[in-house]
Order: structure tokens, then C-alpha cells, then sequence
């Protein structure tokens, strides 16, 4: 069947640079991942033997790593992100608690993260560590300095794909109903035109 001449193959052309630019524009979206880790004192290294568990969430996104923190440790005096591999120490690289004196019983804190409250290192190391689990989250306490509850970090929202740097993933993804429904109208209107002139004919 023939598209009827160069006017539904304009059209079919024009839909598609359409596509191309509406993707280009979704596509260039901010970057966001999420992460997650369950603290507990077998973490530890070496592991401590303690009833006190807690649990991390952290989300990146436009430069900066919003993250909530809740611990039910006893005299809990500060809590760090450090780098290291399960199994292994590291040292902090930034403050999630504290430090306080004397320590407090349970926690549940929130925060966000930017470049300048980093210890050591810049934040796109930090994202790549917590999204490869080469970070932990270290709960220290009195009875415990070194850490009471720990938990290795890891990529926490299902079906958020990774691109290989610090599992970033596009969040413009609301424009991509949009990109294809233009691909489908105008491709639809090429069809269409190109039908009415081959039954013209």
C-alpha cells in the first residue's frame, strides 16, 4: 500500500522529529535512586551481640540524599554513613546523629545531605558506594563506641533501573505516555492521509 505521496511521508517524518524532541526533553529529567539498609549488631565487625536492630532509607535526587534514620539502641551517642564492604571497616564519611553526651535512647531522625556536610569525599562516591554496597550505617552507643546496630546499604525502590553510575535512573519517565502517544497520532495521520489518496485514486 502506498503512503500517498510525500505529503503522509511528511507527516510520518514530522511525528517522529516530534518523538525525538519530546523524548529528548523528558529524557533530560532529574536523576534520582533510592536505597535502603536493616541495622543490626551482627553487622558489626566484629559482631556484637545486642537486641537493638534499627533501619535506614535514603533517597538521591537534584544534587542532594534526603534520608531518615530510626534506631531503638540505648544511649546512643552518634550514627555515621561509612564506606566499607560487608565485613569490613571504614572509616565515616558523613553525620546522620549526634555526637551527644550523654547518649540518648532511641532515635528516629531525618535529614538531608549535601556536598558540604561530607566528612571526606564528594556525594557522586557516596551515591555510587550506597548504591554498589560498598557504604554501611553505623549506629555507635555507649556500651558500644565503635557501634552497637550497622547495616550494609543497598538499591531499595523495585524496578528502578541502574545506569551503572550510582544506580541513577531518569524520573521523566510522566513524559513517556505523552512521547508515544504523539509518535501514534501522527503516524496514525500519515496512515491515515496516505489511505484516503490511494482510494482517491
Amino acid at each position: 500500500m502506498s503512503l500517498g505521496g510525500p505529503s503522509g511521508f511528511s507527516l510520518i517524518i514530522a511525528a517522529i522529529a516530534m518523538f525525538a524532541l519530546v523524548w529528548g526533553v523528558t529524557g533530560a529529567g532529574a536523576q534520582s535512586a533510592s536505597f535502603s539498609a536493616s541495622l543490626s549488631g551482627g553487622e558489626l565487625v566484629p559482631a556484637v551481640d545486642t537486641t537493638a536492630s534499627g533501619s535506614f532509607s535514603a533517597t538521591y535526587t537534584d544534587g542532594q540524599i534526603s534520608f531518615s534514620l530510626n534506631s531503638d539502641a540505648a544511649g546512643i551517642t552518634q550514627a555515621h554513613i561509612h564506606l566499607g564492604a560487608a565485613g569490613e571497616s571504614g572509616a565515616p564519611v558523613v553525620f546522620l546523629f549526634g555526637h551527644v553526651d550523654p547518649g540518648q535512647d532511641g532515635i528516629s531522625t531525618s535529614g538531608t545531605i549535601m556536598a558540604g556536610d561530607l566528612l571526606s569525599g564528594d556525594l557522586d562516591s557516596l551515591v555510587a558506594a550506597l548504591n554498589s554496597g560498598g557504604a554501611y550505617v553505623n549506629v555507635h552507643t555507649e556500651a558500644n563506641p565503635g557501634g552497637e546496630v550497622r547495616g550494609q546499604t543497598a538499591v531499595a525502590a523495585a524496578g528502578l533501573p541502574s545506569t551503572g553510575s550510582g544506580g541513577l535512573a531518569d524520573t521523566g519517565n510522566g513524559g513517556g505516555a505523552l512521547v508515544w502517544a504523539l509518535l501514534a497520532v501522527g503516524l496514525t495521520l500519515g496512515l491515515g492521509l496516505g489511505v484516503r489518496k490511494v482510494t482517491a485514486r
